[in-house]
């Protein structure tokens, strides 16, 4: 009974602390849980949700789970997130990681395809900005981002723009 319970309170402990640090994503971005807790943030505060979507198997997820990590243990280091650095630029975002069984399933979630991880910027109203790609990437991964500064060159153009016109714009390529 006694080692029942301490295994429990271990699976407990475990669980706990995997979700205390955002998914391996660490803690200095303050996580949603869900997609749905994601965008109620998103409209009642007018922000665009970021979306991560990865698997705990995937080792390019696991390379920016690190980064993410690495630049939060900077910012600690630093005093504060860099100005323009993605810790710094997740305050103006509803953030979100999604992995393994949590991945949303709607097509629209995987405009290119179904690799992973993926970034998705997605508009308070739930629409997904597809045009919002990493510039600097491989097309044909547009929403694979291996380097934190081309996550946060996106993440800065999401902020730029109106999201009300990049709705309707997003909107109308679905159309197409």
């Amino acid at each position: 009974m006694i080692v029942n319970l301490a295994a429990l309170l271990a699976a407990c402990l475990c669980a706990v602390s995997a979700t205390d640090d955002g998914s391996g994503f660490g803690s200095a971005i303050d996580w949603l849980a869900t997609y749905d807790e994601a965008l109620d943030i998103a409209r009642d505060d007018n922000k665009p949700v970021m979306l991560i979507i990865h698997k705990s198997y995937c080792g390019a997820c696991k390379n920016l789970k690190a980064l993410f990590r690495k630049e939060a243990e900077d910012a600690a280091s630093a005093g504060g997130a860099e100005p323009g650095s993605v810790t710094a630029l997740a305050e103006s975002f509803a953030m979100l990681n999604l992995g393994d069984d949590d991945e949303p399933q709607d097509e629209i979630f995987r405009p290119d395809g179904g690799y992973i991880p993926r970034v998705l910027f997605v508009t308070p109203s739930g629409t997904v900005l597809s045009q919002v790609i990493n510039e600097g990437g491989n097309p044909k991964y547009k929403y694979y981002y291996p380097t934190m500064d081309q996550l946060a060159a996106s993440m800065a153009k999401v902020l730029d723009m109106d999201l009300d016109q990049a709705e309707i714009e997003a909107k109308e390529k679905l159309e197409l």
